[in-house]
Protein backbone atom coordinates (compact mmCIF):
# COMPACT_ATOMS: atom_id res chain seq x y z
CA UNK A 1 0.00 0.00 0.00
CA UNK A 2 0.98 3.49 -0.89
CA UNK A 3 0.17 6.82 -1.55
CA UNK A 4 1.52 10.01 -3.46
CA UNK A 5 1.16 13.49 -1.82
CA UNK A 6 0.38 16.50 -4.40
CA UNK A 7 0.93 20.13 -3.44
CA UNK A 8 0.49 21.18 -7.25
CA UNK A 9 1.54 20.32 -11.15
CA UNK A 10 5.19 19.69 -10.68
CA UNK A 11 6.88 21.11 -13.57
CA UNK A 12 10.75 20.06 -12.95
CA UNK A 13 12.29 18.45 -10.22
CA UNK A 14 12.42 21.69 -7.81
CA UNK A 15 9.66 23.84 -9.77
CA UNK A 16 5.58 23.01 -9.26
CA UNK A 17 3.12 24.96 -10.47
CA UNK A 18 0.30 25.31 -6.81
CA UNK A 19 -3.05 24.40 -6.36
CA UNK A 20 -5.07 27.39 -6.26
CA UNK A 21 -9.18 27.94 -5.56
CA UNK A 22 -10.92 29.57 -8.45
CA UNK A 23 -14.78 31.21 -8.92
CA UNK A 24 -16.95 29.83 -10.56
CA UNK A 25 -18.01 31.45 -14.04
CA UNK A 26 -21.51 31.39 -14.37
CA UNK A 27 -23.91 32.31 -17.15
CA UNK A 28 -27.51 32.29 -17.85
CA UNK A 29 -27.55 30.36 -21.60
CA UNK A 30 -29.67 27.52 -21.09
CA UNK A 31 -27.94 25.25 -23.35
CA UNK A 32 -25.58 24.84 -20.80
CA UNK A 33 -28.31 23.99 -17.83
CA UNK A 34 -29.09 20.93 -19.68
CA UNK A 35 -25.73 19.23 -20.58
CA UNK A 36 -23.78 20.27 -17.66
CA UNK A 37 -22.84 17.42 -15.00
CA UNK A 38 -21.78 19.35 -11.82
CA UNK A 39 -19.76 17.40 -8.74
CA UNK A 40 -21.92 15.71 -6.25
CA UNK A 41 -20.25 17.72 -3.60
CA UNK A 42 -18.67 20.84 -4.78
CA UNK A 43 -16.27 22.94 -1.57
CA UNK A 44 -15.48 20.38 -0.32
CA UNK A 45 -12.21 18.93 1.08
CA UNK A 46 -12.12 15.81 2.48
CA UNK A 47 -8.86 14.47 4.78
CA UNK A 48 -8.87 10.97 5.27
CA UNK A 49 -6.52 9.54 8.08
CA UNK A 50 -5.27 5.78 8.22
CA UNK A 51 -3.05 4.25 10.52
CA UNK A 52 -0.28 2.02 8.46
CA UNK A 53 3.11 1.20 8.88
CA UNK A 54 6.00 2.16 6.86
CA UNK A 55 8.22 -0.68 5.08
CA UNK A 56 9.99 1.45 3.09
CA UNK A 57 11.33 4.31 2.04
CA UNK A 58 12.49 5.12 -1.64
CA UNK A 59 14.93 8.03 -2.96
CA UNK A 60 13.11 11.73 -3.96
CA UNK A 61 11.74 10.79 -6.94
CA UNK A 62 9.75 13.35 -9.45
CA UNK A 63 6.50 13.60 -9.46
CA UNK A 64 4.15 14.99 -12.26
CA UNK A 65 0.76 15.40 -10.20
CA UNK A 66 -1.91 16.16 -12.45
CA UNK A 67 -3.83 18.97 -13.42
CA UNK A 68 -7.39 20.09 -12.65
CA UNK A 69 -9.55 19.63 -15.03
CA UNK A 70 -10.52 22.31 -16.44
CA UNK A 71 -14.36 23.74 -15.46
CA UNK A 72 -15.95 25.57 -18.06
CA UNK A 73 -18.86 28.19 -17.92
CA UNK A 74 -22.11 26.92 -15.49
CA UNK A 75 -25.25 27.80 -15.44
CA UNK A 76 -26.02 30.54 -12.41
CA UNK A 77 -29.29 28.44 -11.40
CA UNK A 78 -27.21 25.32 -10.85
CA UNK A 79 -24.48 27.08 -8.75
CA UNK A 80 -24.16 25.94 -5.14
CA UNK A 81 -23.48 28.34 -2.64
CA UNK A 82 -19.78 28.80 -2.12
CA UNK A 83 -19.09 26.74 -5.21
CA UNK A 84 -15.63 27.09 -6.48
CA UNK A 85 -12.67 25.79 -8.83
CA UNK A 86 -9.47 24.65 -8.90
CA UNK A 87 -6.55 26.19 -10.85
CA UNK A 88 -2.85 26.14 -11.55
CA UNK A 89 -0.97 29.03 -9.64
CA UNK A 90 2.17 30.55 -10.79
CA UNK A 91 5.48 28.37 -10.62
CA UNK A 92 7.33 28.45 -7.16
CA UNK A 93 10.42 26.21 -6.07
CA UNK A 94 9.00 22.79 -4.30
CA UNK A 95 10.38 20.55 -1.70
CA UNK A 96 11.55 17.19 -3.14
CA UNK A 97 9.57 14.95 -3.21
CA UNK A 98 9.87 11.08 -1.70
CA UNK A 99 7.80 7.81 -2.25
CA UNK A 100 6.90 5.98 0.47
CA UNK A 101 5.74 2.51 1.10
CA UNK A 102 3.68 1.39 3.74
CA UNK A 103 1.00 -1.19 4.64
CA UNK A 104 -2.47 -0.79 6.94
CA UNK A 105 -1.60 -1.79 10.51
CA UNK A 106 -3.91 -4.13 11.46
CA UNK A 107 -6.68 -5.70 9.12
CA UNK A 108 -9.02 -3.38 10.11
CA UNK A 109 -7.47 -0.42 9.11
CA UNK A 110 -8.12 -0.42 5.32
CA UNK A 111 -10.72 2.02 5.94
CA UNK A 112 -10.09 5.51 7.40
CA UNK A 113 -9.61 6.23 11.27
CA UNK A 114 -10.68 9.38 10.79
CA UNK A 115 -12.65 11.65 8.50
CA UNK A 116 -12.21 15.17 8.10
CA UNK A 117 -14.34 17.20 5.90
CA UNK A 118 -13.81 20.53 5.13
CA UNK A 119 -16.57 22.70 3.65
CA UNK A 120 -15.10 25.80 2.14
CA UNK A 121 -16.78 29.07 1.77
CA UNK A 122 -15.67 32.66 0.63
CA UNK A 123 -15.69 35.43 2.97
CA UNK A 124 -18.70 36.50 1.83
CA UNK A 125 -20.57 33.31 1.92
CA UNK A 126 -19.47 33.60 5.56
CA UNK A 127 -20.14 36.89 6.60
CA UNK A 128 -23.53 36.28 5.03
CA UNK A 129 -23.99 33.21 7.65
CA UNK A 130 -22.96 35.62 10.14
CA UNK A 131 -19.75 33.02 10.99
CA UNK A 132 -17.56 36.04 9.73
CA UNK A 133 -17.59 39.47 11.58
CA UNK A 134 -18.85 42.38 8.85
CA UNK A 135 -16.45 44.83 7.14
CA UNK A 136 -16.95 47.77 8.63
CA UNK A 137 -15.37 51.07 8.11
CA UNK A 138 -13.54 52.67 10.96
CA UNK A 139 -15.98 55.39 12.65
CA UNK A 140 -18.79 52.36 12.93
CA UNK A 141 -16.15 50.64 14.45
CA UNK A 142 -14.99 53.25 16.91
CA UNK A 143 -18.77 54.34 17.90
CA UNK A 144 -19.26 50.61 18.75
CA UNK A 145 -16.52 50.13 20.98
CA UNK A 146 -17.90 53.46 22.88
CA UNK A 147 -21.00 51.68 23.16
CA UNK A 148 -19.56 48.47 24.30
CA UNK A 149 -17.18 50.45 27.15
CA UNK A 150 -20.27 52.28 27.87
CA UNK A 151 -22.23 49.29 28.69
CA UNK A 152 -19.23 47.53 30.16
CA UNK A 153 -18.95 50.64 32.91
CA UNK A 154 -23.05 50.44 33.66
CA UNK A 155 -21.98 46.67 34.32
CA UNK A 156 -19.54 46.91 36.56
CA UNK A 157 -21.25 49.84 38.67
CA UNK A 158 -24.05 47.86 39.13
CA UNK A 159 -21.32 44.61 40.19
CA UNK A 160 -20.05 47.14 42.98
CA UNK A 161 -23.85 48.93 43.62
CA UNK A 162 -24.56 44.98 44.42
CA UNK A 163 -21.88 44.15 46.74
CA UNK A 164 -22.01 47.62 48.64
CA UNK A 165 -25.80 46.93 49.69
CA UNK A 166 -24.27 43.34 50.91
CA UNK A 167 -22.15 44.46 52.78
CA UNK A 168 -24.76 46.93 54.18
CA UNK A 169 -26.87 44.52 54.89
CA UNK A 170 -24.50 42.03 56.64
CA UNK A 171 -23.02 45.10 59.06
CA UNK A 172 -26.95 45.80 60.39
CA UNK A 173 -27.60 43.04 61.29
CA UNK A 174 -24.31 42.39 63.34
CA UNK A 175 -24.79 45.29 64.50
CA UNK A 176 -28.25 44.56 65.71
CA UNK A 177 -27.28 41.57 66.86
CA UNK A 178 -24.79 42.72 68.80
CA UNK A 179 -26.91 45.77 70.22
CA UNK A 180 -30.37 42.99 70.83
CA UNK A 181 -32.37 44.90 68.45
CA UNK A 182 -34.85 43.70 65.53
CA UNK A 183 -33.72 45.35 62.31
CA UNK A 184 -37.60 45.30 61.25
CA UNK A 185 -38.04 47.72 64.70
CA UNK A 186 -34.95 49.92 63.15
CA UNK A 187 -36.14 50.42 59.55
CA UNK A 188 -39.69 51.20 60.88
CA UNK A 189 -38.46 54.02 63.56
CA UNK A 190 -36.49 55.13 60.80
CA UNK A 191 -39.03 55.61 58.12
CA UNK A 192 -41.71 57.11 61.40
CA UNK A 193 -38.71 59.85 61.79
CA UNK A 194 -38.71 60.74 58.06
CA UNK A 195 -42.08 61.13 57.31
CA UNK A 196 -42.25 63.40 60.57
CA UNK A 197 -39.15 65.52 59.12
CA UNK A 198 -41.05 65.45 55.57
CA UNK A 199 -44.29 66.89 57.25
CA UNK A 200 -42.33 69.30 59.46
CA UNK A 201 -40.83 70.46 56.18
CA UNK A 202 -43.92 70.83 54.31
CA UNK A 203 -45.91 72.81 57.47
CA UNK A 204 -42.32 75.19 57.52
CA UNK A 205 -42.86 76.23 53.67
CA UNK A 206 -46.38 76.65 53.76
CA UNK A 207 -45.83 79.37 56.65
CA UNK A 208 -43.18 80.79 54.40
CA UNK A 209 -45.29 81.38 51.73
CA UNK A 210 -46.60 85.20 51.43
CA UNK A 211 -50.82 85.46 51.47
CA UNK A 212 -52.58 87.29 48.71
CA UNK A 213 -53.07 90.96 48.70
CA UNK A 214 -56.82 92.16 46.99
CA UNK A 215 -55.73 95.11 45.23
CA UNK A 216 -59.34 96.07 43.79
CA UNK A 217 -59.80 98.19 46.98
CA UNK A 218 -56.99 100.62 46.49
Amino acid sequence: MGWNEYSGQQTSGMTERPFRFNEVQTTDNERILVHQQLPPRPGEIVLEIYRVAIVSQAHPVLLSGRAPSPVGLIHERSKKVGCHVTRLGSERISKSCSSVLAVPLTPLDYVPCATFIFKYRSAEILRAAGIMPPLLNLSVSLTRRGEEEDEDDVDQAEAEIAALQIALKARIEALAKRKRIRVDDVEANISAKRRRVYIKKENERSAASPGSIELTEL
